[in-house]
C-alpha cells in the first residue's frame, strides 16, 4: 500500500509532468509559468523523490542499528539475572561471594548503572573459580561469561551507533518534509494557475493528461 507521501508524489508528477508534456498548455500558461519556473517544478519533484529514498535508508539504517543494540543489551541483562539468581542459590551462606559479587545490590534502571553492575558480576566470576563451576551447572560456561565480557567492551559502541543512526534519520525525516512542503506548495499554485487559464470545456484538455484542477 502507498504512503500519503507516495500517493502525494504521484499527484504532483501527474501534474508536472503533464503540463511539461503538452505544449498547447505551456504556451496558455507561459505569462506566469515560463520555461524556468516550470523546471522549478521538475526540479522540486526529483528532490521529493530523493528525499523519500534518503529517508527510507535513514530508516533502514537506524532500525538495524538499533537492533543490534538492543539484541544485545537484552542478552546480557537475561543473563546477568541468570548469574544473580543461580548465586542466591549456590551461595546463600556464603556472604564473601554474596558481597563480592554485588548480589544485594539492585540492578539499576540507567544504563551506566546496570552495565557497571554487569562488569563488576563477570569479573567476580573469573575471580571466584567455585562461582564459575556452579554456573556450569545451569549452563552459563567460561566461554559464554567470556563473551559476556566481549558484548560489555562493545556495548558503548553499540548505543552510540544506535543514536547516530536515529538522529540521521530525523534529519532526513525533516528534510523530506521541507522537500515534500515545498512541491506541494508548487502545486497548489500550478493548480489555481490553470484553474484561471483553462475554464469549462477547456479542462478536457487537462484531463486528457491526468491533470486535476479541482
Amino acid at each position: 500500500m502507498k504512503t500519503s507521501y507516495e500517493k502525494t508524489y504521484e499527484k504532483s508528477r501527474i501534474l508536472i509532468m503533464g503540463v511539461n508534456q503538452v505544449e498547447e498548455i505551456k504556451q496558455r500558461i507561459a505569462p506566469v509559468y515560463n520555461e524556468e519556473r516550470l523546471a522549478k517544478g521538475n526540479e522540486l519533484l526529483q528532490l521529493a523523490k530523493q528525499s523519500m529514498i534518503a529517508q527510507d535508508k535513514e530508516m533502514i539504517e537506524a532500525s538495524m542499528a538499533t537492533k543490534a543494540y538492543h539484541e544485545v543489551d537484552e542478552q546480557l541483562h537475561s543473563v546477568l539475572v541468570k548469574i544473580r539468581k543461580a548465586i542466591r542459590y549456590f551461595f546463600k551462606n556464603d556472604e564473601i561471594v554474596l558481597a563480592n559479587m554485588h548480589i544485594n545490590d539492585p540492578i539499576p534502571t540507567d544504563y551506566n548503572g546496570w552495565k557497571a553492575l554487569c562488569e563488576q558480576v563477570m569479573n567476580g566470576i573469573i575471580l571466584f573459580p567455585i562461582v564459575q563451576q556452579k554456573l556450569e551447572l545451569i549452563g552459563i560456561n567460561q566461554e559464554m561469561v567470556r563473551q559476556c565480557k566481549a558484548d560489555l567492551d562493545k556495548l558503548d559502541q553499540l548505543k552510540s551507533d544506535a543514536a547516530r543512526e536515529s538522529g540521521e534519520a530525523q534529519v532526513a525525516s525533516e528534510a523530506k518534509h521541507e522537500a515534500f512542503d515545498n512541491l506541494n506548495a508548487y502545486c497548489i499554485d500550478l493548480r489555481e494557475c490553470l484553474d484561471l487559464f483553462f475554464e469549462d470545456s477547456e479542462r478536457q484538455q487537462l484531463e486528457k493528461v491526468g491533470i486535476i484542477v479541482q
